[in-house]
């Protein structure tokens, strides 16, 4: 399984607040097989680098397509 690049994909595109890449990235990485777990808790992990406001906000960007599902 390819998760982790996907994952890491998912942080990265959080970290510059680009809720499109968020989107994508979660997409594949749910085709790759991740939870929805995973993704929440790749976001979660980079909170103190990032700051909890653009992490609440990446976190409703995984949900739209989570949701949407």
């Amino acid at each position: 399984m390819r998760r982790p690049p996907h994952l890491v994909q998912i942080a990265a595109a959080a970290a510059i607040r680009s809720e499109g890449a968020v989107h994508s990235h979660t997409r594949r990485a749910i085709d790759a097989g991740a939870q929805a777990d995973e993704i929440y808790h790749a976001i979660i992990l980079i909170t103190s680098t990032i700051a909890f406001p653009t992490v609440v906000a990446a976190l409703s960007w995984v949900d739209d397509v989570i949701e949407g599902s």
